[in-house]
């Protein structure tokens, strides 16, 4: 072989070795053992240390994977132990690796496969999608989160997280004004600067609505900088607010140097930008912390108006600016070029600015698109009406993509700009769009994370619904016709076009509603979302809405009806010409039973229509089907009946299937009658009924059999009941009854009537009731108690108080209680006659009229003083009367005259006086310690010869106050007497009149710690004011007086200023009286008052005139500027009033641009009375002489406009002559039209004082001065008078006050005079659907609404009275607030009765009436450093009832003479009455620990005693009367064993027959709920109760059985009569309980049996059956529904009744009064829960409860219609829509709301973060950082080499339910160390065997480690391990070409490294060529 074959040879081997090692050079290696050779031992242990591997060479292009290789060393041969395989990984250091792949190529193996879970040591991306977006599900969103290893330490997580917001909903139309947007440069997404906001908005993620920056600001203009990444927004602050467009956070603001607003502003460059208002143009430099340079660059508009920036486009270098009134500015090379309609532009008022290609567009808000080509500054023609355009009103303009888009009116324009023509336009109702004219077209490019796919324009209506034009799609992406696709959307907000609704129904889940202008307005109740609304095709307006389960049927006012889809198709339609019985239609119902819509019409009946046919099938009415009434109110329809509520007779019922009138459901109307006596005879009962006659049935059946009416008049008897108004009935044997009438009686037998007999001058007429023996037959007649012959009916004789005896003529009531002895009860007392002997052997009254009760306690005895009794003393420990202290009985009083009481300085002694002079009596030793007569006195003691009104006590110092005398009460009793009472010395008599040089009415005294107070008046000036006196007992001296200040007669409470239509610089103006003026801001707030130093009142008239507001005042018109707040001169005549004019102003109104006054002279005969008219424009007064041509004689109290034209009340301001009327002005014609006044022309009186009208009918209210509180009306539709209005329909009967008259669209509401308060009167057009008086005891004197209330929201203007509480208050939905503006309490009268106070306050009470001495009010005032009181508030009682007072912490007692017991909460203000006493004549108060002791008042109705009142638990308990009989209101007389039972209207008298004598009567304090009894009887020795609150019973010795009433079954509460039977064959007795109709429930009768009841007292009563007399309670019906339970109705009248279906019995309901307002308009029931709606709100009632009680579900004004379904109740009214909740919980649900996280709550890792104010786009939200690292647990599903791994998540969390949640990973970075050996049992075998398949190196075998990855990253490994060899290592020492042997073969030679002997281990290697 060859030398070149051998070279060749070798070569070949060496290259071979090389290959194999060529890898292995290059690597690291890890050995333990360093130098060439390594030497290894035979067994150790190794540990690599950690070892760093990157990978390096990443090419995604390529998808070249990055690399590292690690070479680590182990000794030849050997084995394994104890392997640990750390890997490690630190994201927060950069020791991470996206799905790295670790291998051992010398296995094969791979030990660590990542791929598919993201990166190492760091985890950016959520594992189901980054970013998340979601949804709470309710509460929580745990869906997004991380894929981690366990045992990892997590140190570093950030995310960005969103609070996305669903749509805005509003159950009221919402305009959503758009002000400008911008684009993200980046991402794409949308500002939207809205009102008070700036939105941004993402058009791939869902809901749309992203983010809103959280500032309180008002955008007009945004721009971008995107080089500085700043968002620009200025605002109308005159701030410029700066955003941060990377994490939306607010960098600042700045402002223009005046801190003018600005306009427009627009970026030209880094920090550069151009900004302009209508002055001027600033070139605007922002620097770093936005610090600004401004440069003026040209000045803009010069003129008067103030004009605003509308748009700004910068080209180039020229700027072009749009204004909204001066046209188009054009700024270039530092001049200005302004263009208008002065020139070349057809408008001023630009609204957008445009650029297409060279031209520039200019939209015009009135005349078109003007357009100019810029690059030849010419002028094109304009695009309008005349071309192009169907309208000039241009709102906006776009340009994208190409495509110039028009918004004018309603049409959008589309003009393509490569073909310079108009394409496409489309209607905004072609785009789903309902509102009306187009607000904005808002171009949204492509291009970005958060733009849409493709360009878009966004068409703005102003609803917050944007349709969304495809510019780059066919036709702009419209649906294709005939498909059922609609445009594509934007929702930002949902809500109704109109709020204005009417009426609703639900179908399939949407609610469709009623609306202004014909709209149907769609709700989805699940979507909670409104739908585009439907437009009703008709010329009226819609009535009412129905379903047939399918389509929608639409009631309307002079279209009749119309039938359509769902989606608004018309299908059907009829009205009169098809058959309707009318055009007009009310309401409507379908009745599935014969499948026919139900239609009533207001006057025409009522129509039946079969839906697939397209004529009417039925009309009933008068002619066609016998209704009684055409005039239909309300429907509902029922199994196939139809209900049909009239307005004057009841319910029709129409048999619909077989088309038969069942009878109707009437009422007679009857109610609170004065009696109702019943009687019983066999099965008939008789029920007699006042002012209707005697109604028949048959007791069994409780059918009506017989009516007695008389008709024809009353007298003569024509055989008939003598009269209709019947009050006693007596079965005296059967068949034969005794009828007793208000004009007779009379004995009905079969044979007919007989009257009862008269004999010359005693005649009866009344007969109230009836008793008879076997010869005779007694009456209770107003003539006295009368006899007749039973045979014959002959009259014998009457008994009367004179000459007989008994206590009074007139009898009530009589019972033959033993043989021969009748007991008659009187309204004066009760008496017994023995009409034997024919005398009256007994005769009581209840006492002695005292009309006082002075009451004192020492110890445990109360001491009561009484005028013309004594003392009457009652044990407080034993609650009996001891023996009474009188001048019979004792030689304590001379008399029992006592007036006055006082507790002398030594506790044990009382002062009395009286008639007697003064004695001091020592009540432990009962002895008289001082007797003082009247006149003069041993010791120098001289008394007044009149008694002692007041005594007190001050010190030792006795003040005597003498009661008023001679003179009818008009002398002088001004003096006050002293008395030293330690040394029973005289001291210095007072002369409280002197003080104020007059000779003084002392009205009251009283002292206040040593102050003692007077209450004066002049007795020469006694209707003037008077004063309150003061003494100061300490120092002897006068204090100063207080002045009254004289009742304010008027409140004259008015808005002006800045007050529409939203209230800015508006304020409240209060006048009171003469004075003063208050002024008040919007939240009440008192800001500034002007007493008559600067404005003297009355202040009759307060109007907003050209920036001031005026005063009408008696001496001109003052002026107040409200800007500036300073006061104007004053116009006067001749000086800013016309010449010959008066200056005293009556009235004041703006009336469209004019202001019209009327003045007349206060005094004189000739006064002089003008109507002056001032012309907003030309500023010249124009005098209109009253008295002359069609103005009436008189003077203007109030001016009205109503169709145009305005009218005047003149109001007579003398009695004689021809004054008082209307005039009326035509503002058209400027003619003065024909007057009303009394008589001729239609008015019932001719002193009007107050004008007003419902604008929506044009319908004009007058209101008189007339103490009727009448009303008149007059219809300009149908120019008729309507009728008139007054007490008889409920009006308050006080006079109108003038100009207190306002109607508020859905009624009008009254203020009166004289505590009248206010009527309110429901009105729909002419038909007037309720009057309600409330509010009574004040004047109303002014009503106004609230500028930016609510719709039923306004001020009242109160005057006090004697009060002194004079006050605005604030009426709404809610009720109404005293004071709630404002208030002025001062002390209107000296006439003060009662003092009482303490340290700080003093309460007085006021006298109204001169002669009385009660107080009629409750006055409070606090003291002043300087001795004065200032005055807070007062009570009014409106009439002379405070006797006493008390004062107890905050509460101050009061005492009435008829009231009661009344308690004032002073915290509260809360003034309450304290439930039943014995009686309410109360007088004297005193403390028995937490008792009040109450001195109870002799009265003509009452007896004296007295009772106490636990103020801690606030019940009344023991007490006493002093007499047997308890009141001289004799009701009834029932005898048990040898007691007689006297009922009366005080409890019960009781008379032992026996000892004949009284026992202690039966009060309230014994137990009685009531102490007015009505009806006594008895079974089985229990006593039988009737009384007005029910029916009970008394069991003697027993107690009181439990009270039954309407609760417990009875028809009623009241009881007014009572008829027993017995059953002979059973022994059962039967009541038959009679109810007048006494509160809220309806007259009628119960059947009851009474039983004995083992376990309690009294017996039950078993309620069998109860009838009423009427089905309604009025034939008015106004509301009816009906469910499956039955038929529900409501009248005119209270209460609510019910139709049982199942058992077909009529059930009362809940009262009137338990409604929110009354009557019910409206209704709607599913059978479980029946909704009731009425004036002030809606109350929800249980059909099937035994009650039908009522819960209010809401108090609110002006709501329309109910719907009921199981998602909710939805109310539809004046406002909108308003919802609540399913039952049974009925939650309100928001009125507007926008379902948003608030707060947003992230948990994870056991820690929860609140995120709310970081959750904004861009904004990084660190989580965990070093501080808080979140170590994870070593568990979870095996993973790659079983590393567990874990889903940890994060949880996203709010209390919103369902809100929207939005969420990215930013950055999560994780620390960890993982033995994969330890967790893979196999991996020690397999690096065994890697090690055993590696090379072999010098330094022993050298293992391959890989690591792999998509993209450079690191981690780090170690391995520990024990080792063994089991083979030597070895070096090759020699390698060299065996010679000779063909060049085939290497020889090499290798030797041992460990021991150094030497062994030659040859290899053979072999080459092939």
């Amino acid at each position: 072989m060859s030398t070149r074959a051998n070279r060749r040879a070798l070569t070949l081997v060496c290259l071979m070795i090389l290959a194999s090692w060529t890898p292995l050079a290059s690597l690291p290696t890890a050995s333990a053992h360093g130098g060439i050779m390594a030497e290894w031992g035979s067994e150790g242990s190794n540990d690599t240390g950690w070892m760093r591997m990157d990978a390096t060479g990443a090419d995604p292009s390529s998808a070249q994977m990055a690399m590292s290789n690690l070479m680590i060393d182990f000794a030849p041969g050997a084995e394994l132990s104890n392997l640990t395989f750390e890997v490690r990984v630190n994201g927060s250091n950069g020791t991470w690796i996206q799905e790295p792949q670790l291998l051992l190529p010398d296995a094969p193996a791979s030990i660590l496969d990542w791929r598919g879970l993201g990166s190492f040591g760091q985890q950016n991306d959520f594992i189901n999608g980054d970013p998340h977006s979601g949804r709470l599900s309710p509460n929580s969103d745990s869906n997004a989160g991380w894929v981690l290893p366990g045992g990892s330490t997590v140190t570093d997580v950030v995310i960005e997280a969103l609070r996305p917001a669903d749509t805005y909903v509003s159950t009221f139309r919402y305009d959503l004004v758009v002000q400008d947007t911008a684009v993200h440069p980046v991402d794409g997404r949308l500002y939207v600067a809205l009102e008070n906001a700036v939105l941004q908005v993402d058009a791939n993620n869902n809901p749309q609505m992203i983010h809103w920056f959280d500032e309180e600001m008002e955008p007009l203009d945004m721009t971008i900088d995107p080089s500085e990444g700043m968002l620009h927004v200025t605002c109308n602050d005159g701030l410029i607010r700066v955003f941060s467009l990377a994490d939306s956070s607010l960098v600042g603001n700045y402002t223009s140097p005046s801190g003018a607003v600005i306009d427009r502003i627009e970026n030209v460059g880094p920090g550069y930008f151009l900004a302009a208002n209508g002055d001027s143009l600033w070139q605007v430099t922002v620097g770093p912390n936005l610090a600004t340079t401004w440069v003026n660059a040209a000045t803009l508009y010069q003129g008067q108006m103030e004009i605003s920036v509308t748009d700004m486009l910068v080209v180039s270098t020229d700027v072009w600016i749009g204004t909204d009134g001066a046209g188009l500015f054009h700024y270039s090379g530092g001049s200005v070029q302004q263009y208008s309609s002065q020139n070349t532009l057809p408008s001023d008022s630009v609204v957008d600015l445009e650029i297409a290609g060279t031209y520039l567009l200019i939209g015009l808000e009135d005349a078109g698109v003007a357009r100019r080509d810029l690059s030849t500054g010419n002028w094109l023609a304009t695009w309008n009406t005349g071309n192009w355009l169907f309208s000039d009103e241009i709102t906006s303009i776009s340009s994208i993509s190409g495509w110039i888009h028009i918004l004018a009116d309603d049409q959008v324009y589309s003009y393509n700009t490569s073909s310079l023509s108009f394409s496409s336009s489309w209607s905004l109702a072609d785009l789903d769009l309902a509102r009306s004219p187009g607000k904005n077209l808002i171009p949204w490019p492509s291009g970005g994370a958060r733009a849409p796919a493709a360009d878009q324009v966004l068409v703005d209506d102003g609803s917050g619904m944007f349709t969304l034009l495809h510019p780059q799609v066919q036709n702009h992406g419209a649906p294709s016709a005939g498909s059922q696709q609609s445009w594509p959307q934007l929702v930002l907000a949902s809500g109704p076009s109109f709020s204005e609704m009417s009426d609703a129904i639900e179908l399939n889940g949407i609610l469709y509603i009623l609306s202004e202008e014909n709209h149907i307005e769609r709700y989805n109740i699940t979507q909670h979302r409104w739908h585009t609304p439907l437009e009703l095709q008709v010329n009226s307006g819609a009535t009412c809405i129905a379903t047939d389960g399918i389509d929608l049927f639409i009631g309307t006012d002079s279209d009749g009806i119309v039938h359509i889809s769902t989606d608004g198709s018309a299908i059907a339609a009829w009205d009169a010409s098809d058959g309707l019985s009318a055009d007009e239609v009310t309401d409507m119902a379908y009745d599935f039973n014969s499948g026919r819509m139900v239609a009533i019409h207001p006057f025409s009946g009522m129509s039946l229509i079969d839906s697939n046919s397209t004529t009417v099938n039925e009309t009933w009415t008068t002619n066609q089907g016998g209704l009684q009434s055409n005039q239909m109110n309300t429907l509902a329809v029922r199994g196939g009946i139809a209900y049909l509520g009239t307005n004057n007779r009841g319910i029709e019922r129409i048999d619909l299937v077989n088309s038969t009138r069942l009878s109707p459901w009437t009422s007679t109307g009857l109610d609170d009658l004065e009696s109702m006596p019943i009687a019983i005879d066999g099965d008939t009962l008789y029920l007699g009924v006042y002012d209707y006659g005697v109604i028949v049935y048959n007791a069994t059946t409780g059918e009506q059999t017989d009516l007695w009416q008389r008709t024809g008049g009353n007298r003569p008897g024509s055989n008939q009941i003598p009269s209709n108004e019947v009050l006693s009935l007596a079965v005296i044997s059967p068949g034969t009854i005794l009828v007793g009438t208000a004009d007779g009686g009379a004995q009905r037998t079969s044979n007919g009537w007989t009257e009862m007999g008269s004999t010359g001058n005693e005649f009866a007429d009344e007969f109230y009731d009836w008793d008879f023996d076997n010869q005779y037959i007694y009456a209770a007649t107003e003539t006295g108690v009368c006899q007749w012959s039973r045979s014959n009916l002959a009259f014998q004789k009457c008994w009367d108080d004179n000459p007989d005896g008994l206590p009074a003529q007139f009898a009530y009531s009589i019972e033959l209680i033993e043989p021969g002895r009748i007991w008659v009860g009187h309204y004066e007392g009760a008496g017994v006659i023995d009409v034997t002997n024919d005398t009256v052997i007994k005769s009581w009254r209840a006492g002695i009229e005292t009309n006082n009760a002075n009451t004192i306690v020492i110890g445990d005895v109360a001491y009561i003083g009484y005028d013309g009794v004594g003392i009457l003393r009652y044990d407080l420990t034993t609650d009996e009367w001891l023996s009474p202290w009188d001048a019979v009985n004792t030689n304590l009083i001379e008399s029992n005259g006592v007036t006055a009481m006082v507790r002398d300085v030594n506790p044990n002694r009382i002062w009395v006086g009286g008639d007697m002079g003064l004695n001091l009596i020592d009540v432990v030793n009962q002895t008289l310690v001082e007797d003082w007569d009247s006149g003069s006195n041993p010791g120098g003691i001289t008394l007044s010869n009149q008694e002692p009104a007041e005594l007190v006590i001050v010190g030792s110092t006795l003040y005597y106050l003498q009661v008023r005398f001679g003179n009818n009460g008009y002398s002088s009793n001004d003096f006050v007497y002293r008395y030293d009472i330690v040394n029973m010395t005289q001291q210095s008599t007072l002369d409280v009149g002197a003080t104020e040089g007059s000779s003084a009415i002392v009205h009251g005294m009283g002292a206040v710690g040593d102050i003692v107070h007077f209450g004066m008046s002049d007795t020469q000036t006694w209707w003037e004011g008077g004063y309150m006196v003061r003494w100061n007992h300490s120092s002897s001296s006068w204090l100063d007086s207080i002045e009254a200040s004289g009742q304010v007669e008027r409140v004259n409470a008015r808005f002006a200023g800045d007050c529409d239509p939203t209230p800015t610089n508006c304020h409240l103006y209060a006048a009171y009286g003469d004075t003063p003026l208050h002024q008040v801001d919007m939240n009440g707030n008192l800001v500034r008052s002007w007493d008559n130093s600067l404005i003297e009142g009355p202040i009759r008239g307060i109007v907003t005139w050209d920036g001031t507001v005026l005063f009408g005042t008696e001496d001109g018109v003052a002026r107040y500027n409200y800007s500036s707040n300073t006061w104007l001169s004053e116009w006067t005549e001749n000086s800013g009033l016309p010449n010959n004019v008066e200056d005293a102003v009556y009235s004041m109104e703006v009336i469209g641009d004019d202001l019209w006054v009327s003045t007349m002279s206060t005094s004189g005969w000739n006064r002089n009375s003008k109507l002056l008219q001032l012309n907003g424009t030309s500023g010249q007064w124009t005098v209109h002489d009253v008295g002359s041509g069609q103005i009436p004689e008189g003077y203007g109290a109030d001016f009205g406009i109503c169709d145009d034209i305005v009218h005047v009340a003149l109001n007579r301001w003398a009695q004689w002559g021809s004054q008082g009327g209307v005039a009326r002005y035509d503002l058209n014609s400027g003619n003065w039209l024909s007057d009303w006044n009394q008589g001729q022309n239609g008015l019932p009186h001719n002193n009007p004082v107050a004008i007003t009208c419902d604008e929506a009918y044009d319908i004009v209210y007058i209101g008189f001065e007339e103490d009727d509180g009448s009303i008149a009306r007059y219809d300009y539709v149908n120019l008729r008078f309507l009728a008139e209005l007054d007490e008889d329909d409920n009006t308050v009967s006080e006079p109108v006050f003038p100009g207190a008259m306002y109607h508020y669209g859905a009624g009008l509401l009254v203020g009166h005079y004289d505590g009248g308060g206010i009527t309110q009167i429901a009105t729909t057009g002419p038909a007037v659907t309720r009057i309600i008086p409330f509010s009574q005891g004040d004047e109303a004197t002014s009503i106004v609404p609230v500028p930016g209330g609510q719709a039923y929201e306004f001020a009242i203007g109160r005057a006090g009275g004697s009060s002194g509480y004079n006050r605005v208050d604030n009426l709404d939905s809610n009720g109404i607030f005293p004071g709630a503006w404002d208030n002025l309490a001062i002390m209107s009268t000296g006439r003060i009765a009662e003092f009482t106070g303490n340290s700080t306050h003093i309460w007085a009470a006021p006298i109204d009436d001169y002669f009385s001495t009660y107080g009629s009010a409750i006055l409070e005032g606090e003291y002043q450093a300087n001795g004065s009181i200032e005055w807070s508030r007062a009570w009014n009682l409106n009439a002379e009832l405070v006797n006493e007072m008390t004062l107890d912490g905050d509460i101050l007692w009061v005492s009435t003479a008829g009231l009661g017991l009344w308690e004032i909460n002073l915290t509260t203000g809360a003034f309450t009455p304290t439930g039943f006493p014995l009686h309410g004549q109360m007088d004297g108060l005193a403390w028995y620990g937490n008792d009040l002791v109450v001195g109870l008042m002799g009265t003509p109705g009452t007896a004296a005693g007295v009772q106490r009142y636990d103020t801690a638990t606030g019940q009344w308990g023991a007490g006493k009367i002093a007499a047997g009989l308890p009141s001289n209101f004799v009701r009834d007389f029932e005898k048990i064993g040898d007691l007689v039972y006297i009922g009366t209207l005080a409890g019960i008298g009781i008379w032992n027959l026996t000892a004949d004598d009284w026992e202690d009567p039966m009060t309230t304090a014994d137990g009685l709920p009531s102490p007015f009894i009505e009806e006594l009887d008895s079974e089985n020795g229990i006593l039988i109760i009737g009384t007005p609150s029910g029916l009970m019973s008394y069991e003697p010795g027993v107690g009181l059985g439990q009270m039954y009433g309407r609760s417990q079954g009875l028809v009623g509460d009241s009881v007014d009569g009572i008829a027993k039977i017995t059953d002979p064959s059973t022994g059962q007795v039967t009541m038959f309980v009679s109810h007048n109709g006494e509160g809220p429930t309806r007259p009628g009768f119960s059947e009851v049996n009474p039983q004995t009841q083992s376990t309690q007292p009294g017996l039950g009563y078993s309620i069998q059956d109860t009838t009423l007399i009427d089905v309604l309670p009025s034939n008015t019906v106004t509301a009816l529904t009906s469910d499956w339970w039955g038929v529900h109705i409501a009248t005119d009248e209270g209460p609510m009744m019910h139709w049982n279906g199942s058992n077909s019995e009529m059930e009362q309901g809940a009262p009137s009064s338990a409604f929110a307002d009354w009557p019910v308009r409206q209704m709607s029931s599913d059978g479980q829960t029946l909704l009731a709606l009425s004036n002030f709100g809606v109350d929800r009632i249980d059909p099937s409860s035994s009650l039908h009680p009522s819960i209010r579900l809401v108090t609110y004004a002006n709501l329309e219609s109910t719907v009921i379904t199981q998602s909710g109740a939805y109310v539809v009214g004046s406002d909108g829509l308003h919802i609540w909740g399913p039952a049974p919980a009925f939650v309100q649900k928001d009125r507007d709301s926008i379902l948003r996280a608030e707060p947003l709550m992230v948990n994870f890792g056991g820690d929860s973060f609140d995120v709310t104010a970081q959750a904004r786009p861009g904004n990084s939200i660190v989580l965990v950082n070093a501080t808080n690292p979140v170590v994870l647990p070593m568990f979870g599903t095996s993973g790659p080499g079983n590393i567990p791994m874990t889903q940890d998540m994060l949880t996203l969390s709010s209390p919103v339910a369902g809100a929207a949640t939005w969420v990215s990973s930013t950055r999560l970075n994780y620390t960890g160390t993982w033995d994969l050996a330890a967790l893979d049992s196999n991996l020690e075998s397999i690096v065994q065997n890697a090690i055993l398949n590696s090379v072999l190196t010098t330094a022993g075998r050298s293992l391959h480690l890989q690591l792999q990855s998509p993209s450079n990253g690191s981690i780090e490994v170690r391995l520990t391990y024990d080792w063994v060899r089991s083979e030597s290592p070895s070096e090759l020492v020699d390698l060299f070409d065996r010679p000779n042997d063909g060049g085939g073969i290497l020889t090499a030679q290798w030797t041992v490294t460990q021991d150094h002997s030497f062994y030659v281990d040859k290899s053979v290697c072999k080459s092939s060529h």
